[in-house]
């Protein structure tokens, strides 16, 4: 299932593998060797494209020091600040008929290109995706709980049964998602006024990718047998941390809302303005509760969640 051959008869890779990393060169340096000693049957099928974001540390370094590895790899140099330029970076600058994408902090098994392959070979998808799982090399913080932050941290769990997704319910994180190449070109790539850019701790680049896959009615499947885990940095325990990624999602949350369908007021959309508005309504007193009854976990959480309605609120009414 190969692409057909090139002018020059030279065969293209089935799978791009596309690591788009910033600033975390001791952590990408582990993800990569986890790569290239993969277990796979039929490395020709692969290649490695790595999109070094404007990185300031040793990077390039890492990257330069690469060698003998059993299928293509290639690296470039986005001076674009975002996760997105990387990404349609990435996706350009590839040759394979499918885009896998993955994260400087991925722990990869041994067996996950080939069970990828295996699994595009029966399937055929428009896009499959995997669980990912939290890495904890220390307590968890003492505010966590999986069924409130869980996509803070990257991780996915929808069951362990396979399954196709018709509707907006399951989306996926690019830390282990795979997307066929024409897909991403007939939707336009990722949005770059939406994921993180340098230390701004936004997202929505890929929820609004898996938004278009899904109107568009593009085949995607959720394998769990895909699983790969997420390393974690340091700050990524503190609550300054949690806070600024909770926050940051106000102005994606609109900007994805403005670019969906829906009901429209002062050319708005006015759907997000009414969730906000619940959220403020709902929230609030159970704010007031968590402090009265000294629940310092919850109180923590329903003053997120108060937060950032009023935020996109005020947002909503002002030049987003």
């Amino acid at each position: 299932m190969n692409p057909p051959p090139d002018e020059n008869g030279v065969l293209s890779p089935l799978l791009s593998i596309v690591i788009c990393t910033y600033n975390n060169s001791e952590s990408l340096a582990i993800t990569i060797q986890q790569i290239l000693s993969q277990k796979i049957s039929n490395p020709e099928r692969v290649e490695l494209v790595v999109i070094n974001n404007n990185s300031s540390d040793n990077t390039n370094q890492v990257l330069e020091n690469i060698q003998n590895t059993n299928f293509p790899f290639r690296h470039y140099f986005e001076s674009r600040q975002g996760i997105s330029h990387a990404r349609n970076t990435g996706f350009e600058n590839s040759l394979g008929a499918y885009i896998l994408y993955t994260d400087d902090d991925a722990e990869i098994p041994q067996y996950w290109l080939e069970r990828y392959i295996n699994r595009i070979l029966v399937s055929n998808p428009d896009c499959i995706f995997g669980k990912i799982t939290v890495i904890w090399d220390m307590p968890s913080p003492w505010w966590y709980e999986d069924e409130k932050y869980q996509s803070f941290f990257a991780a996915i769990d929808y069951g362990d049964e396979e399954f196709q997704i018709s509707d907006k319910r399951y989306p996926f994180l690019s830390k282990n998602a795979c997307i066929r190449k024409n897909c991403l070109i007939e939707i336009g790539g990722f949005d770059p006024t939406l994921g993180r850019k340098g230390a701004l701790l936004a997202g929505g680049e890929e929820t609004l990718v898996f938004y278009r896959l899904v109107e568009a009615e593009k085949t995607i499947y959720y394998c769990p047998e895909l699983t790969i885990r997420h390393r974690l940095k340091p700050r990524e325990y503190k609550e300054e941390n949690i806070t600024n990624q909770y926050m940051a999602c106000a102005k994606p949350i609109l900007r994805i809302a403005t670019l969906q369908p829906g009901k429209r007021f002062l050319n708005k959309p006015l759907g997000v303005l009414e969730n906000q508005i619940k959220e403020i309504i709902y929230s609030l007193p159970m704010l007031l509760t968590a402090y009265i009854t000294g629940n310092k976990k919850e109180f923590f959480y329903q003053s997120l969640r108060f937060r950032r309605a009023f935020l996109i609120t005020l947002l909503w009414f002002g030049n987003f």
